[in-house]
């Protein structure tokens, strides 16, 4: 199989190249405010929404998202 399904959370991926984070957020749940400089970010929402906040400014709620930080 050249596949792999991922079920477990947190870094599941980190190098010099890409960082790949995976999680299961229950609603109402948070994450702290942070930053990844000089990194690209990417994510997507599997199930639900989620509001993403850059340079303390509120986004819309999205799906997938895409910025350089």
């Amino acid at each position: 199989m050249l596949g792999k399904v991922i079920t477990e959370q947190g870094q599941v991926v980190n190098n010099d190249d890409i960082m790949v984070v995976h999680l299961h957020l229950k609603e109402g749940e948070t994450i702290a405010p942070h930053n990844h400089p000089g990194r690209r970010i990417f994510f997507t929402v599997v199930e639900g929404e989620v509001e993403v906040y850059l340079n303390e400014e509120e986004t819309y709620p999205c799906t997938l998202k895409k910025f350089w930080i």
